[in-house]
């Protein structure tokens, strides 16, 4: 594969954003999910049941599916489902998602990613996923969401996702992508991440079996294609015609506390009046 270095800058937005890692979004757990949880506690899944392994895995559990305290700060909740080998999610995230986040940032936006898209969960107890562009996809989505479990903020794993949106050819395969596409990616990021903190996720078949099925809850049971874009939980239509940035800014200042009334939202706002996209 030839590797793509053109980087995502999060220095151009409009704001510098904090490096520290922000806590991990707030979780409804799904039934079958408690019930994996469960199964693990008891041990029932062949799982060592060792002190220091039960701590290890409690810890694991806690830091996926407990509620975190959230930010009192109005912000707008972005929630993006798609799928790693999809071309439709490889157009809006290098088109619109990219250039609406460089621009607006994590004061005014608040992303969740969802990597799991028309996927399927065939069999909880053999951990069977059947997705729609075969399993390469499988795999490569659990490359990315152990990217997003490593790298929780998004000026850490944006870079990261569009270069191997850049890099992976989209599109149906059983033949698994190289790591050293990952890998690469991982160097070529701003940040300079650690692949070996996310390849070890990817082969620790707990750790990434419960990512699958924390993406699978994610994702919305209702949607009907991938992308599936959602503002403050309503549906966005019309996102394909690049005007992310406008609506966020339309939900910020209108869902905000009076301190969302910005620069950039203002001159966005005004130069659509008229507003293409609709939210319902």
């Amino acid at each position: 594969f030839f590797l793509n270095k053109n980087k995502y800058n999060p220095q151009q937005q409009t704001k510098r954003q904090t490096t520290r890692r922000l806590p991990h979004p707030s979780l409804h757990i799904h039934t079958q999910t408690i019930k994996i949880m469960a199964a693990m506690m008891r041990g029932s899944m062949n799982l060592q049941t060792s002190p220091s392994v039960l701590e290890q895995q409690t810890n694991l559990i806690q830091n996926l599916f407990l509620p975190k305290k959230q930010e009192q700060r109005s912000k707008v909740k972005l929630h993006v489902s798609i799928e790693s080998l999809c071309i439709d999610s490889k157009h809006f995230i290098l088109n619109n998602l990219l250039p609406t986040y460089n621009l607006l940032g994590s004061d005014i936006i608040d992303l969740q990613l969802s990597i799991f898209g028309n996927a399927s969960i065939l069999n909880h107890q053999t951990q069977e996923i059947k997705c729609q562009h075969g399993k390469a996809e499988c795999d490569a989505n659990s490359y990315e969401q152990c990217l997003l479990y490593s790298y929780p903020h998004p000026f850490q794993y944006l870079p990261m996702m569009q270069c191997l949106y850049q890099n992976l050819p989209m599109g149906y395969s059983d033949h698994l992508m190289p790591a050293n596409v990952f890998e690469e990616c991982a160097a070529a990021s701003s940040h300079s991440l650690d692949f070996e903190t996310i390849a070890s996720c990817h082969d620790d078949t707990i750790k990434s079996w419960l990512l699958q099925v924390y993406h699978s809850d994610q994702t919305p049971g209702e949607h009907t294609f991938i992308p599936w874009v959602e503002v403050n939980g309503k549906r966005v239509v019309n996102y394909e015609l690049g005007i992310l940035d406008v609506i966020v800014c339309k939900a910020f200042i209108g869902d905000g506390d009076g301190n969302g009334v910005i620069d950039v939202c203002s001159d966005l706002l005004g130069e659509q009046e008229d507003g293409v996209a609709s939210i319902f």
